[in-house]
């Protein structure tokens, strides 16, 4: 779309029109339709131009100042005159204003022919120095509608903000709000971690102490049938004094009054048995009247 409808208002702002001193009024203004808005633009050959040359010094008070010598140097004191200023140029010494003048009875005049031809002036000014003050200037009334669509647009356009900023700030919170919600699960769940590491080594723990006892009752379980075969073994004239038992092997001292050499191959054909070694000389007690050994048996787990 190159334009958008609103109410109230035309495609066409204004038409602008410009006249001179050549152009009769009546001829620029045909023109004009019914219901236009008019901005004229008066050519300064419709103009007496005036320059007053001023110190610097009034420059505060410049526009009273050229009222009172346009009003003095005017007859019947510029009551039918309307004329705006402004400053050609100025140095260090004086100001120089430029000064254009027009009756009033011309502004009447057009504003006369805009009106009968049921348009609505709009403003009147001087071409080519837009910075001048308007000669006419009725677009606060004629601008209402704009003025209107225009703080609507405003107002829509800060709403549109504020929902968005709002619609945002909703998103955010019920972002944070997540973010909470998983930080706080990832609390817990760090917590419940560290409980299960903390069962997790007690039952480790547990364990241990189970598989200790497992393995105390286990040996003490199997020292009853190896002793009872070895007490068999060795006979009434052999006896052990010191005896000592690890994983694989038993180590035995002991006196015999028999041979040493012939117990060892009788030690050698029980089934737990894998090996039997002195370690160390056999000696006579000659307390006891008897032999003294000691010997390593291998064991290979009871059958």
């Amino acid at each position: 779309m190159r334009w958008i409808f609103v109410p109230g208002m035309t495609r066409k702002w204004s038409t602008k029109l410009y006249i001179d001193a050549t152009t009769p009024s009546a001829h620029s203004l045909s023109a004009v339709k019914k219901g236009d808005l008019v901005d004229l633009e008066l050519d300064d050959s419709l103009f007496l131009k005036k320059m007053i040359s001023l110190p610097v010094a009034a420059k505060k008070n410049l526009k009273k100042i050229v009222d009172l010598q346009i009003r003095q140097s005017s007859p019947g004191g510029g009551e039918t005159l309307v004329w705006r200023s402004i400053i050609e140029r100025k140095s260090k010494q004086e100001i120089v204003v430029h000064v254009l003048l027009i009756k009033k009875q011309v502004l009447a005049d057009l504003t006369s022919h805009i009106s009968d031809r049921g348009a609505q002036l709009r403003s009147i000014r001087i071409a080519n120095l837009p910075r001048a003050e308007p000669l006419t200037d009725n677009s606060q009334r004629t601008d209402r509608v704009w003025t209107f669509w225009n703080y609507i647009i405003a107002v829509m356009s800060i709403g549109f903000c504020i929902f968005i900023l709002w619609h945002t700030n909703g998103r955010i919170t019920a972002q944070e709000a997540q973010v909470q919600q998983l930080q706080s699960k990832k609390a817990a769940l760090e917590l419940d971690a560290i409980q299960l590491r903390k069962r997790l080594d007690q039952n480790n723990a547990n364990f241990s102490e189970i598989s200790h006892d497992i393995g105390i009752f286990e040996a003490g379980f199997l020292r009853l049938p190896l002793f009872l075969e070895l007490t068999e073994m060795l006979g009434d004239d052999t006896w052990i004094s010191d005896l000592t038992l690890n994983t694989g092997t038993l180590n035995l001292s002991g006196f015999s009054g028999g041979e040493v050499t012939a117990i060892m191959p009788d030690l050698r054909t029980l089934s737990w048995v894998s090996g039997v070694e002195l370690l160390g000389p056999i000696s006579f007690d000659s307390f006891s009247r008897r032999n003294r050994f000691e010997l390593s048996i291998k064991i290979d787990g009871l059958k």
